[in-house]
C-alpha cells in the first residue's frame, strides 16, 4: 500500500517530479481508491518532471474494510445501475447533477488550491484527469474553473477517460465560455463499454467541440477499462504541455 499525503482536505497518493515540472491530478472512478490508477504514472510517458497526485475520494463505500477500501465521489442509483446491465442498455445521466457532486467538486477544489497556494504549481501547470466517475469530475472542475480558481483561469488540460455527461444544460453553457476558445482536451471510451454508454461519451465531444474546444477522441474496441493504446496515446496528449 502506498502512502499517502494529506493535500487540502484529501488523502492522496504522489508520484514525486521535478523542480519547474506541471503536475497531473488524476481521479479514480468509483468503487476504487487512489491506489487504483497509481500505477499509470509508470506506464504514461508524460514529459520529464512532472508531479502526479491521485487523491481518494470523499466517501468510503465499506467502512469497516481494512485499507485500501472503496470509495466515491458521490452515490450512484447501483439498483438503476443493475437494472439497466440485466437489460444491456445504459443509464442517460446527463439530465442532472448527481447529488454529491458539489461536495466532491468543492473537496478537490480545495486539494488543487492547496497544491497553488502551498506546493508552489499554477493552474496552467496542472492537468485534471479521472477515470469513470473520476473523469465527470475532472470534467466538471474545469468547466467550472473561472469560479472556483479565478476569472481568467483554466488547467494546462483535461483527461476523460471512460467518463459520460452530466448535467447537460450546464455544461454546455460552461463550455460555451469565450476563454475555453481552443482548449485542448483528451476522452477515450470503449465502444462495448457496459457501464457507461459510448454514445453518450461521444454526446460530451460534441458539446465541446461545438464550444470550439480542440481535442482528441480516442475509442477502442472494449469496455471499462484503460487500454495500453490509451495510455500511450494519453502521454503523446501530455507531451503538449
Amino acid at each position: 500500500m502506498q502512502n499517502k499525503t494529506k493535500i487540502g482536505s484529501l488523502n492522496a497518493i504522489e508520484a514525486p517530479g521535478a523542480d519547474g515540472g506541471g503536475a497531473i491530478v488524476c481521479f479514480h472512478g468509483f468503487g476504487a481508491n487512489a491506489e487504483d490508477l497509481y500505477p499509470l504514472h509508470a506506464h504514461i510517458k508524460a514529459p520529464a518532471g512532472t508531479h502526479w497526485f491521485f487523491p481518494d475520494a470523499i466517501l468510503e463505500l465499506a467502512p469497516n474494510m481494512a485499507p485500501p477500501a472503496p470509495r466515491a465521489w458521490w452515490p450512484i442509483d447501483e439498483a438503476a445501475l443493475q437494472y439497466a446491465l440485466e437489460r444491456g442498455t445504459y443509464r442517460d445521466l446527463s439530465g442532472f447533477a448527481p447529488p454529491g457532486m458539489a461536495a466532491a467538486r468543492d473537496a478537490a477544489a480545495g486539494m488543487i488550491r492547496a497544491l497553488i497556494d502551498e506546493r508552489g504549481f499554477t493552474l496552467d501547470r496542472i492537468t485534471l484527469a479521472g477515470f469513470s466517475q473520476g473523469a465527470m469530475l475532472a470534467t466538471e472542475l474545469t468547466l467550472r474553473s473561472h469560479e472556483l480558481f479565478g476569472a481568467d483561469a483554466r488547467p494546462a488540460g483535461l483527461a476523460i477517460l471512460s467518463g459520460t455527461l452530466l448535467d447537460e444544460a450546464n455544461w454546455k453553457t460552461l463550455a460555451a465560455d469565450a476563454r475555453f476558445q481552443s482548449f485542448q482536451f483528451f476522452q477515450s471510451h470503449g465502444t462495448r463499454d457496459p457501464i457507461l454508454g459510448f454514445e453518450a461519451a461521444r454526446r460530451l465531444e460534441s458539446i465541446l467541440r461545438e464550444a470550439n474546444w480542440t481535442g482528441e477522441f480516442v475509442e477502442f474496441p472494449g469496455g471499462h477499462e484503460i487500454p495500453g493504446q490509451v495510455a500511450a496515446r494519453l502521454g503523446q496528449y501530455l507531451t503538449r504541455f
